[in-house]
């Protein structure tokens, strides 16, 4: 698998079966190092689950993980693993088109208490359906470095959140808190919104 990405060769994954319940299971890291840009892609009808991270350190790799595409409502995307696109742009949803599902993406640690990275260095974040975080205290961070984050369906979490507006008293009393915790601070993300809205973050409160 990795040769192919490497050569630049856009890999797609397909599980089928009779009784529409083929699943694909990611228990190897997948990892481009050199080669053009390209995509890699997994489609089940079932679910889909990553266990092992996901990545690129040369060339942008557009991942798209599709589940759920007999449209039955029966499949989630299940990502217990990092994923770094080095540019590239992340999907993913269900049903039988990817932008029309509604089950959605699941991101846990298969029971450890572990943080979630995204990271996609400017390339866009899509999660089609419903998104559920499952960390165990840990954190979901994602990271695009100015693309696009997009979130069709609901937000699910078993921790509470709390949003903070740029140019507010809570923004700057949030961006304190956070400078005196770390030596330094990197900006991640820069989300492009309506310029109505304002910039927002989220704070894990419990």
């Amino acid at each position: 698998m990795n040769e192919k990405l490497n050569a630049g060769t856009s890999v797609k994954v397909q599980a089928r079966d009779t009784n529409k319940a083929a699943t694909i299971t990611v228990d190897s890291e997948i990892q481009k190092s050199s080669g053009e840009d390209t995509s890699f892609t997994l489609e089940a009808q079932s679910n889909i689950t990553i266990n092992k991270s996901i990545g690129s350190t040369y060339g942008k790799l557009n991942v798209n993980l599709h589940s759920d595409t007999d449209g039955d409502g029966v499949g989630v995307v299940l990502v217990n693993a990092d994923i770094n696109t080095n540019g590239g742009g992340f999907t993913s949803g269900s049903g039988k088109v990817i932008t029309d599902g509604k089950v959605g993406t699941y991101f846990g640690n298969g029971g450890t208490t572990d943080s979630r990275t995204i990271n996609t260095n400017g390339g866009a974040i899509n999660l089609y359906g419903d998104v559920a975080i499952g960390l165990n205290g840990g954190n979901l961070q994602l990271n695009t470095n100015g693309g696009v984050v997009q979130a069709t369906g609901t937000i699910d979490s078993g921790n509470a959140y709390k949003i903070y507006t740029m140019g507010t008293p809570e923004w700057t009393a949030l961006v304190t808190k956070i400078k005196s915790q770390y030596s330094s601070l990197q900006l991640l993300s820069r989300l492009p919104i309506a310029p109505s809205q304002g910039l927002q973050g989220f704070e894990q409160s419990a």
